[in-house]
């Protein structure tokens, strides 16, 4: 039996883990998540500019946050999407990057407490990953 899995599923500790999140929660979560195998496709993903950066703050929040997206070159539009741990997309929306750069307030008043996946991925296929937390 592997150390990160429990009677199947994966505990919320690996999930964090897996995410690089752990030093970023700020709260104890007690859930289970179970993973079912299945068989992919392998794909690629461009790299992203070395030079650009993503942040999510206030983390951890519960009323609003803003995500910002920063030196990014060659994109002209990106897909957001807030995904919680059980894998549900809670917020999917496109939106312009103006100059290199994005700025979104969202209000997260009606997220439930817990851990999220802030991911925003540009026109140019490039990938940007933060967790995010709700108390």
């Amino acid at each position: 039996m592997r150390p990160y899995l429990l009677n199947g599923s994966f505990s919320i500790a690996a999930l964090f883990l897996l995410w690089g999140i752990a030093a970023q929660a700020q709260t104890a979560v007690n859930l289970s998540v179970s993973v079912k195998q299945t068989q992919c496709a392998s794909t690629s993903v461009q790299k992203a500019s070395k030079e650009a950066t993503f942040t999510v703050f206030p983390n951890p929040s519960a009323e609003h946050v803003t995500l910002e997206l920063t030196n990014v070159t060659d994109t002209q539009e990106c897909t957001v999407s807030v995904v919680n741990l059980r894998g549900e997309r809670v917020r999917h929306f496109v939106e312009r990057i103006t100059n290199g750069k994005l700025s979104k307030s969202i209000n997260t008043r009606s997220f439930a407490r817990g851990a999220y996946i802030v991911t925003i991925e540009t026109s140019n296929g490039a990938v940007f990953s933060q967790s995010l937390i709700i108390e």
